[in-house]
């Protein structure tokens, strides 16, 4: 409650009360005698009364206060535990979930760890074989390769010893194809003056068959001129 709900005696006492201990102190109370007046008392009775209905009134409103306090702790308590209930159940759902995908990757990694054994074994089946497979035929190239190198040497030798036989045949045979390509040069040479003698006979030969060929077309022309002038007389 503010302070304008407050009841007007409170409010009247807090204005005429002292706002410090020395000013309770500086209140001259009369002092305390037989004869006291019956104002005096009915004043302090109706002070006392004030203070007590000011403090049951001040109390009031704390215990409402300490109630709402208690009412709003309440609620933030029903509020924290609903969501640490919460958390609870969604740790309790995603460490499940967690356990799920861990057992299945673990599955798919077993799996693939056996695919993977499996193929290895099989890589290494297969290269040890190739290996193997390249090893005979390393051995059979080098086998074949010494076999020809040692044919190689053979023909070599018989190349020399042929060489050492046939050296002076091949010395004349030298000197007669040499001797033989002279002749064919004088040859050539003759049968090209021959050619071109031929040649010209022939220009000159071509030259007179058109000559006479000429001849034979005006003697032809002649005939016909005659034999037309004879019909035209018959």
């Amino acid at each position: 409650p503010t302070a304008s709900e407050q009841p007007k005696s409170r409010q009247c006492w807090q204005a005429m009360a002292p706002t410090t201990s020395q000013g309770w102190s500086s209140i001259s109370m009369p002092p305390c005698t037989n004869s006291a007046s019956p104002t005096m008392v009915v004043t302090l009775d109706s002070v006392a009364a004030t203070l007590e209905k000011d403090l049951e009134d001040e109390r009031r409103e704390r215990r409402e206060q300490v109630a709402f306090l208690n009412r709003i702790c309440a609620k933030e308590r029903e509020l924290l535990v609903g969501r640490a209930e919460s958390f609870q159940r969604q740790f309790a759902e995603a460490k499940e979930l967690w356990d799920r995908e861990r057992a299945l990757l673990q599955d798919r990694i077993h799996v693939s760890e056996t695919a993977i054994a499996a193929s290895n074994r099989f890589s290494l089946e297969w290269a040890e074989a190739k290996e193997v497979s390249l090893q005979r035929q390393i051995s059979d190239l080098r086998q074949s390769e010494q076999s020809l190198e040692a044919q190689v040497q053979k023909e070599q030798s018989l190349r020399e010893d042929e060489t050492k036989r046939w050296s002076p045949t091949i010395t004349e045979l030298h000197s007669k194809l040499a001797e033989l390509r002279a002749e064919l040069d004088m040859s050539k040479k003759e049968s090209a003056a021959k050619i071109q003698e031929l040649t010209g006979e022939l220009q000159s030969c071509q030259s007179q068959r058109d000559n006479a060929a000429g001849a034979f077309k005006e003697v032809l022309s002649k005939q016909a001129a005659c034999e037309a002038e004879a019909v035209a007389i018959i």
